[in-house]
C-alpha cells in the first residue's frame, strides 16, 4: 500500500552521503536553562517542535511563550544530497495502526529524512542540547499578544510528553500553560493548544517571507538577507485543499480557512520539505538550485501523500468497525486539507478529508445537536 502511493523509498541516502554541517553555537541564544517540553502523540519519534513558558511572576500572569523548532537548516545545507532528497520526498507519511494487538499492525511512519536522523540526531529528543529556530511570543495576563521576535537558539527538551499526559498534568505550571493556550486557541483540547502555537509560528514566518518577496519586487534588498523565494501555503477558498506557491509568484497568498493573510509551513522541518526550504529562506541560506523548486512536482507529491493519509485513516477506521457498527463523536471542520471529518475514536482524533473518496467508506454522517455523529456503514471496498 505504501509502495502504491510511492511512500516507502527503496533506500535512503547512505551515511557517507549525508555531509551534515556542524551547528555552530556562535550567534545562538543559549536557552538551555528554559523549561522546554514537547507535546506529541505517544508514537511520535520525530520531534520537530517544543514549547516553553517564562512567567513574569506566578504562573498564570504575563508570560513569554517560546515556540522552539528544530533548526534542521543548520545541519542540512541547501543543495546537499539530503536537501535534494527531502525536496523529492516532500513529506513524511504516517499511519495510526490497527490497535489489534499484532505488533506488525502498530502505528508508525515513513520519515522524509533517514530514520537515524529524523528520529535521532535532528529530533528534539529529551535531555540533549539541540539547535533551534525559536519564536518568542509575549502575552499579558489576559492573553493579549504584545510582542513577537525570533532567534536561533540552543535548547534542551526537558520533557517529551504526550497530549494525554499534558492534558492531565496537575502541576501549577502545566495547568497555567493549558489555561493560557486555551484562551488563545479557544479550545480545551491539548491538540488544539499545540496547533495554535504552530499556526502562530507559521503565520509569523509567512509574513516575514512575504515581506521579503515584496521588498525584492520593489527593488529593495529584503529584510536581513531573507530570501524572496520562500514557499507559502495558499488556500484562496475555505474548504478547498491548500497548495504551495512561491512568495514571489503572482496570485493569491492568503489561507482562507485559517483566516490569515500570510502563512508558510515552517514548524516541521524534519518531516516536510517546505519547512526546511522556508528555514533556509528565513535564514538567508537558500541559494543556488535550492531557490528554484519545481512547484508543480512538489504539489503533486504533497497531494499523493495527502491521499495516502486519507486512505489509511479511512481504512483503519473501517477495520475497527469490521465486526459491529461503532458510533463516534465528531464534527466537520475547515482545515489545511479542506473540509474534513474530525472523528474522536477513543484512541485519539482521526481526520479524514472530505475531498478524497477512499476505496472503503467507513462513515455515515448525520446531524446531532451542534456536532455530528459518525457511524460505520460498511468496511467492504
Amino acid at each position: 500500500y505504501q509502495r502504491h502511493f510511492g511512500v516507502r523509498p527503496c533506500r535512503y541516502p547512505l551515511p557517507a552521503e549525508w555531509h551534515l554541517a556542524d551547528a555552530d553555537a556562535e550567534g545562538r541564544l543559549d536557552c538551555t536553562a528554559l523549561d522546554v517540553f514537547s507535546v506529541d502523540n505517544a508514537s511520535t519519534r520525530d520531534i520537530d517542535d517544543a514549547l516553553s513558558f517564562e512567567w513574569a511572576g506566578e504562573p498564570g500572569g504575563a508570560c513569554t511563550i517560546g515556540i522552539h523548532v528544530a533548526d534542521v537548516a543548520a545541519r542540512v545545507s541547501c543543495g546537499s544530497t539530503l536537501f535534494e532528497w527531502a525536496r523529492k520526498r516532500v513529506s513524511s507519511a504516517y499511519h495510526g495502526g490497527l490497535d489489534d494487538g499484532v505488533e506488525e499492525h502498530a502505528g508508525g511512519s515513513v520519515p522524509m529524512l533517514p530514520p537515524e536522523l529524523a528520529h535521532g540526531e535532528l529530533s528534539l529528543n529529551e535531555g540533549v542540547p539541540r539547535p533551534a529556530l525559536s519564536l518568542f511570543v509575549g502575552v499579558d495576563a489576559g492573553g493579549a499578544v504584545l510582542s513577537r521576535m525570533h532567534a536561533r537558539t540552543t535548547i534542551v527538551n526537558r520533557n517529551a510528553t504526550t497530549y494525554a499526559a499534558f492534558g492531565a498534568d496537575a502541576a501549577p505550571g502545566a495547568a497555567a500553560a493549558r489555561n493560557l493556550l486555551g484562551r488563545l486557541s479557544g479550545s480545551a483540547e491539548p491538540e488544539d493548544h499545540v496547533a495554535w502555537a504552530m499556526i502562530a509560528y507559521n503565520a509569523y514566518f509567512g509574513q516575514m517571507l512575504t515581506a521579503a518577496a515584496d521588498a525584492a519586487a520593489a527593488g529593495g534588498d529584503g529584510d536581513g538577507g531573507v530570501s524572496s523565494r520562500g514557499m507559502l501555503r495558499v488556500q484562496p477558498v475555505a474548504g478547498t485543499p491548500a497548495t504551495y506557491a512561491l512568495a514571489c509568484a503572482a496570485g493569491p497568498r492568503g489561507h482562507a480557512s485559517l483566516g490569515l493573510a500570510h502563512y508558510a509551513h515552517t514548524s516541521s522541518p524534519i518531516r516536510r520539505y517546505s519547512d526546511l526550504h522556508n528555514q533556509h529562506a528565513a535564514l538567508g541560506t537558500l541559494v543556488g538550485a535550492g531557490a528554484e523548486p519545481e512547484m508543480g512536482a512538489i504539489n503533486a507529491r504533497a497531494s499523493d501523500i495527502a491521499r495516502y493519509h486519507a486512505h489509511t485513516a479511512a481504512m483503519e477506521l473501517a477495520y475497527r468497525c469490521r465486526d459491529a457498527p461503532i458510533e463516534f463523536d465528531g464534527h466537520v471542520e475547515m482545515a489545511d486539507e479542506g473540509a474534513c471529518l474530525r472523528i474522536y475514536t477513543g484512541r485519539g482524533r482521526v481526520r479524514v478529508p472530505l475531498q478524497v473518496r477512499p476505496s472503503a467508506h467507513p462513515a455515515v454522517v448525520r446531524p446531532e445537536q451542534e456536532n455530528l455523529a459518525l457511524a460505520h456503514a460498511s468496511s467492504a471496498s
